[in-house]
């Protein structure tokens, strides 16, 4: 089975994700990567060119591949689990972690890349209420992870295992 981390754009995923999968000795995915690749577009491109509805059903897609490849951790977009029938495929193929940083500490990174860059961040009233809204989908993971800005990717992942372990969760 796989381990899923999702979270809030910004949150570290991929760089958490590396990390995790290395201590796990797993590989590691990251769907948006694997999406450019498939669609020889970057992510935002392919927002500009199909809208995001045309993005969330080749997300949707992509994630589907992972279900016959070996037990992976995979870093998944920030959006993926805002479609019902993606998080019931999640719960069914793995352990889902919600890497949970405060709005705040998004901001400061996400300030860092700037608006344009990431498709789904135009405006920070936009982005709150996003991170409000995503909240809630990302509360049916299977376990969830409160971080700050002063946590290091090796601090989360640590956490992460160590969080996996106590439930039992490391499949």
């Amino acid at each position: 089975m796989h381990v899923y981390l999702t979270g809030f754009m910004g949150v570290g995923k991929t760089t958490v994700g590396m990390l995790l999968a290395e201590m796990m000795n797993r590989p590691f995915v990251d769907l948006d990567d694997r999406i450019e690749q498939r669609e020889g577009m970057t992510v935002s491109e392919i927002f500009r060119s199909v809208g995001e509805a045309g993005f969330r059903a080749v997300e949707t897609e992509s994630l589907r591949t992972l279900g016959d490849q070996v037990p992976a951790v995979v870093a998944l977009g920030g959006g993926v689990q805002t479609r019902p029938e993606n998080r019931s495929w999640l719960a069914e193929h793995g352990t889902t972690v919600w890497i949970d940083l405060p709005f705040n500490d998004l901001l400061d990174r996400l300030h860092h890349d700037g608006p344009g860059l990431r498709p789904m961040f135009q405006s920070e009233s936009q982005m709150r209420e996003l991170f409000q809204t995503r909240r809630v989908v990302y509360d049916d993971s299977d376990l969830r992870i409160a971080v700050s800005s002063a946590d290091s990717a090796a601090t989360v992942a640590t956490k992460i295992c160590e969080l996996m372990e106590e439930t039992q969760c490391a499949t």
